[in-house]
């Protein structure tokens, strides 16, 4: 290979953002994505995953599920491995059925469910029927 070619790889490569992708399930990278078995059926999972500090692969990034009809089931966000941020959990028919948020994979009530906590309510739907309908269209 000529000097010149070597440069233009590398250049090449340099282009690309010379990302690695990992190519295992979602599934062994950290905290499941669901804390109860799911009796359903996914179509399709996609996640992102990255080495972690302990040397193995783990989510990190955007996770999302979908069922067979093209809807989303679940969608939240893997750091290090734990769940974090909002987590959303719709049916097949796209109706949102929870809204979690989570730090370091451990579940946070939400400023809304506190605040109703606080005042006596029994239950809270943090998210409108408009928002979540239009997040969940196919």
């Amino acid at each position: 290979m000529k000097p010149r070619s070597a440069i233009l790889l590398v250049v090449a490569g340099l282009g690309t953002g010379c990302v690695s992708v990992v190519q295992k399930p979602c599934s062994t990278g950290g905290d499941p994505a669901r804390d109860k078995p799911f009796t359903g059926r996914i179509e399709k999972k996609q996640c992102e995953q990255r080495r972690g500090k302990a040397g193995r692969d783990v989510n990190h990034g955007a996770y999302r599920e979908w069922y067979p009809n093209g809807r989303l089931a679940l969608e939240g966000e893997y750091r290090e491995g734990a769940r974090s941020g909002k987590w959303f959990e719709w049916d097949e028919q796209g109706k949102l059925l929870s809204e979690r948020w989570f730090e370091n994979g451990k579940e946070v009530p939400t400023r809304a469910a506190q605040a109703a906590a606080a005042a006596g309510a029994a239950s809270v739907s943090p998210v409108s029927p408009e928002s979540a309908s239009q997040r969940n269209t196919k």
